[in-house]
């Protein structure tokens, strides 16, 4: 299977918009979504059948399968409601295993937006 280019978590409306807009473009995206049972299931296997449908979008269930869809070096857009999860989730794809080369580094710009109100 081909990597992926670039990887988007959380598929809200901006998340959606954002993967096939990507798409649009050329790139091959991978998507994840959290679960919650019975508030939040099924999120990214809804947006492959449906939204996403024949275009070059991957979905993943798991972390680890997100990670592993990726090209390297690995840019993903991280698409969060709450500005606290972004470290988290940073940290949790570090610390899952990757094929890199053993040369490769890793490395993470988190880029933090203040909206402005007027």
């Amino acid at each position: 299977m081909e990597k992926a280019d670039i990887g988007l978590i959380g598929l809200g409306v901006m998340g959606q918009n954002l993967a096939l807009n990507l798409a649009g473009k050329g790139w091959k995206v991978a998507v994840w979504n959290r679960t919650v049972p019975g508030k939040e299931e099924h999120i990214v296997d809804n947006f492959i059948a449906k939204r996403a449908q024949g275009k070059s979008i991957v979905g993943t269930q798991t972390l680890e399968e997100f990670v592993d869809a990726l090209k390297t070096p690995k840019v993903v857009f991280l698409m969060v409601v709450r500005r606290k999860f972004c470290g988290r989730f940073f940290s949790i794809i570090l610390s899952l295993p990757g094929k890199n080369s053993g040369s490769a580094k890793s490395s993470i710009i988190c880029q933090r937006f203040t909206l402005l109100r007027a």
